[in-house]
């Protein structure tokens, strides 16, 4: 069954940063989060954001951690959480769609997909959600820095103004940008970062 509720999404705070971070824990892979400290840190720059929604009764039902890569007016989206009570419900599309209002100065946004395992429903079913909403899978091997080396996943493109995808060089530049800014404290991140760059390269 499918909700037709408006959503109402607004900032959060950093006391909202930190009341979210077991959500993290319970809902992304280690490979995947950071340290609370991190969020934090993240946060205080100003320049990564918390969006929280809230249905038309004024009930809390998602958030999301975004990156606004305010020179190339485009998203990351780091994180997108709907609690579980609302899944299912419709509110992760309109979620997803209401982000282009909020941010109407922005063309676009950037986002990290699990490559799926097979057989495994959940990640099969995200991916479908990604698409239906219009995000298109770019064509290169993309890397995400993390403590433990770099986990190969998909990066998909939602488009705020039409279907196009970006140039391959404001997706490296979004990609450097999000690497210089979120992965900051991963040591070897400058590897996986030339990884990426070079099979964007090698799609040319």
């Amino acid at each position: 069954m499918h909700i037709m509720e408006e959503l109402t999404i607004i900032e959060g705070g950093l006391s909202d940063v930190i009341r979210f971070y077991d959500s993290i824990i319970e809902e992304f892979p280690k490979g995947e989060r950071k340290a609370l400290d991190v969020f934090i840190r993240l946060f205080e720059t100003g320049d990564y954001k918390l969006l929280i929604a809230f249905s038309e009764t004024g009930i809390e039902v998602g958030y999301a951690f975004l990156y606004t890569i305010r020179k190339l007016s485009i998203l990351w989206l780091d994180f997108i959480v709907i609690h579980p009570e609302f899944q299912g419900k419709g509110y992760g599309s309109k979620f997803f769609d209401k982000m282009s209002s909020f941010y109407d100065s922005y063309i676009g946004m950037l986002l990290e997909v699990e490559i799926p395992e097979e057989a495994n429903e959940n990640q099969m079913r995200r991916i479908s959600f990604y698409e239906r909403m219009g995000a298109v899978r770019l064509n290169l091997k993309y890397y995400l820095p993390n403590e433990f080396g770099g986990l190969e996943m998909y990066l998909y493109y939602k488009s705020f103004n039409s279907n196009a995808s970006p140039e391959a060089e404001v997706v490296i530049a979004a990609i450097e940008s999000a690497y210089e800014f979120i992965h900051s404290d991963i040591r070897d991140k400058e590897l996986w970062l030339r990884q990426t760059i070079n099979s964007q390269d090698g799609n040319q």
